[in-house]
Order: structure tokens, then C-alpha cells, then sequence
């Protein structure tokens, strides 16, 4: 009773141990959960109340005669924009003024569209100060620049309106709008009128409209799935199969040592898994990275002391006689062979000065003296064989004068 009683405070402590099951029931299915209605509600209001305008409205006030807008600001949010352009003008102005009076041509404004060189062109030969438009600061405001007076102004210029550079023009009393279908990035807009501009609004109207909703409506998804898996397979008691992999090897062991077979030499599970160490054309493995004379770059290498015995020892020269003619690098004679005293009984001098490839003092004489008997001896065999002819054609005249006497 009082086993039963202790196991029972085990199950219901607080102090228990946290398993697998319970961390992903109760914090990692939660948490994810909680994401994914976030997730969901987002993507909901990205696709009403905050969803992106289709029109684009950017404003500035300017106070020079000249606005230029720079190349790329046309179609900077969508290729059909409108760029309105309104005089700088007082209350008590526009009261007293009067359509075709003689002040309207001083009220006129124009907006026209040409390319980066036209524009530029012009505005040298104007040789004023100007305001030059260079995008959007936020999404409601342009962002602007004042740029000084430089130079001349050029003679006998014609009107911004009847001048033949422009692509799409529009002149209006006060304010004028002009409309771009297709506004390429290497165009400029200028807006002009004599009595100065106080303010530019450019409107750009999307014809495609940007989807803020799909990446929410995604991570709610990814949110679910996991929230699913971390209630259901992942708190199971073997979700990856190490538990069922263990037990099927455990059972093939048993099956083998019931068959009589060793299964010493079998690695068991607990061992460490050492990949293959495939060779790369270089000959450099991890092995020898770690071991090598990069070692230090991938790990200290632990030594032991029977690694500093055998670096303490030195280790014997290994060579491979398939690959060295003995007798002719040893510099016997034609006569010894590799085991012959002579070859045995060379001095540490004598190899050393093989290994280098340069000869002593005395290995010189051994190899002139040699070359001089071998040369008497080449000498000795052409004579013999000079006498042994002279002798055969000798005795071939004995014999013939011989067969003469006796025919006679």
C-alpha cells in the first residue's frame, strides 16, 4: 500500500520529468496554434482594410518655375501615372483674375514628357535654378532636390509649348495634368509657368495588384501542419523508428546466436557511425585534414604516449628494389651481383652520396680503374680474334698449296 501510495505522488508531482509527449502536446502544439490564427488573421486584413491601394498618390511643394522629374520616377509604381502641376498663386490673385485677360499668359502652366537628353538639353539652355524630383520619400510625399543656377541662358528661345522636343505635352490655365500610358524609364517630366509652380502631385493608377495576403495565408498553413504533427506523430512513443529499428536488430542478433554464429564482430548500435571517406583527386580526406598539417584548423588531435614513442623512434627506410638496379647504383661490377660483399659492404658515405646523386673522391678512381680494365680486356678479345682469323686463312693456304703438289 504504501508503494502504491508513492507511485500515485510520483504521477501527480509537478517535479515529474518532462517527456516528449508532454513537451509537444503542451507547449510546442500550443505555441504553434496560437501562430497560426495570428497567421490567419493577418492574411484577413491584408486582403480588406489593409489592403494596398490601387491608386498611388505622392504630393510635393516646390517654389521655382521649373520642376523636372528624373528619369525612372514615371514608372516608379506603375507604368500609367498622371503628373498635375498647379502656379504659385494668392487668394487675392485668383480673385481678381479673368480668363483671356492680359495677365492669363503669366498664369499658364505646362507639363511635358520627353527623353533624358531633350530634358537635359533644355534645362542646360535655360540656365536656371530648378527643382528636381527624385522619388518617393513615403508613400504619400516625393522626395526633392534644388538645384542651383549654371550658365548662360541661351538667345531667341522658343516657348516650353511650341518647342517640337517633347513626346506628350498639356498647357492649362493654372493647373495642368498630363497623362502617361506606358511610361518608359528613360523619360523626364518637366512642369513650367512663369508666375512658378507651388506644387506636383503624381498619381499612379496599378494595373496589378500586389497579393500582402498569400505569405500569411502560407505561414498559417506551415503553423497548422505543425501544430497537427505535435499532437498527433510527433508525442507518439516512436515517431522517427529508433525504438522499432532497435528491437528488429536486437532480434536478428538473438536469431543468430540461437544459430550458433558470433556475433562479436557485428557492431552494435551504441557504436559511433563513421561515414565512408570517399578520396578527393587531391588524396586529402578528413582524415588526414584532422591529422595532417592542417590539423589544428579542424580539431586538436589527442596524443597518446605510444604516438610520442613511435614519433621518438626513427623509422626505417623502405625501398622498392623493382624500381633501382642494385648492381648499377651500388657501382659493382659487371660481375657482382646485388648480394656480392661488394655491394653489402658499402660505407654510409657511399650510399649517402648515391642518395644525393654526386661521387666521392675514391668512388672516381673505383670507376676509372674499372673502365681501364674493361678497356684492356676489349682490347685483349679483338686481338685474339684478329690472330684466330689471320691463323684460319693461313692454314686455308697450306691446305690449298698442298691439293696443287699433289695433283701435279
Amino acid at each position: 500500500m504504501p508503494e502504491t501510495s508513492e507511485a500515485h505522488e510520483e504521477e501527480g508531482s509537478p517535479l515529474k520529468k518532462w517527456d516528449r509527449r508532454r513537451i509537444m502536446r503542451w507547449i510546442v502544439m500550443p505555441l504553434a496554434a496560437v501562430l497560426a490564427v495570428a497567421a490567419l488573421v493577418m492574411g484577413v486584413l491584408n486582403l480588406t482594410i489593409l489592403r494596398p491601394a490601387r491608386v498611388v498618390s505622392a504630393s510635393a511643394g516646390t517654389s521655382t518655375n521649373y520642376v523636372v522629374l528624373d528619369a525612372g520616377v514615371a514608372n516608379l509604381v506603375s507604368s500609367e501615372v498622371s503628373v498635375t502641376a498647379t502656379i504659385k498663386e494668392s487668394a487675392e490673385q485668383r480673385s481678381q483674375a479673368r480668363s483671356g485677360d492680359d495677365n492669363s499668359a503669366q498664369r499658364m502652366m505646362c507639363v511635358v514628357a520627353g527623353s533624358t537628353t531633350d530634358v537635359d538639353a533644355w534645362m542646360a539652355a535655360q540656365a536656371v535654378a530648378y527643382t528636381r524630383v527624385t522619388g518617393l520619400s513615403s508613400w504619400t510625399s516625393l522626395s526633392t532636390q534644388n538645384v542651383a543656377k549654371t550658365g548662360t541662358a541661351a538667345k531667341d528661345q522658343v516657348q516650353l509649348s511650341d518647342s517640337d522636343l517633347w513626346a506628350l505635352s498639356n498647357c492649362a490655365e493654372r493647373t495642368a495634368t498630363l497623362r502617361i500610358t506606358g511610361a518608359q524609364p528613360y523619360e523626364k517630366v518637366i512642369a513650367y509657368s512663369p508666375s512658378g509652380v507651388s506644387s506636383v502631385r503624381v498619381n499612379w493608377n496599378r494595373t496589378n495588384m500586389p497579393n500582402t495576403a498569400i505569405p500569411w495565408f502560407s505561414w498559417a498553413a506551415v503553423f497548422i501542419v505543425v501544430a497537427v504533427l505535435a499532437m498527433t506523430w510527433l508525442s507518439g512513443e516512436d515517431p522517427f523508428g529508433a525504438q522499432r529499428r532497435k528491437r528488429k536488430r536486437e532480434e536478428q542478433l538473438a536469431a543468430l546466436e540461437a544459430r550458433g554464429i558470433d556475433t562479436g564482430m557485428i557492431p552494435s548500435l551504441d557504436e559511433p557511425y563513421v561515414p565512408y571517406q570517399k578520396k578527393s583527386k587531391s588524396g586529402i580526406t578528413h582524415r588526414t585534414r584532422t591529422n595532417g598539417l592542417f590539423g589544428g584548423l579542424f580539431g586538436k588531435k589527442e596524443t597518446t604516449p605510444e604516438d610520442s614513442t613511435q614519433k621518438d623512434t626513427p623509422k626505417p627506410t623502405v625501398v622498392d628494389p623493382s624500381s633501382v638496379n642494385l648492381v648499377a647504383s651500388t657501382g659493382a661490377g659487371a660481375t657482382d651481383s646485388a648480394w656480392s660483399p661488394s655491394v653489402i659492404n658499402r660505407t654510409d658515405s657511399q650510399a649517402q652520396s648515391e642518395h644525393t646523386g654526386t661521387l666521392t673522391g675514391q668512388e672516381l678512381l673505383e670507376y676509372l680503374a674499372r673502365l681501364a680494365v674493361e678497356g684492356r680486356s676489349d682490347t685483349a678479345e679483338d686481338t685474339a680474334e684478329d690472330t684466330a682469323e689471320e691463323m684460319s686463312e693461313e692454314s686455308g693456304k697450306i691446305d690449298t698449296s698442298e691439293k696443287d703438289d699433289a695433283h701435279e
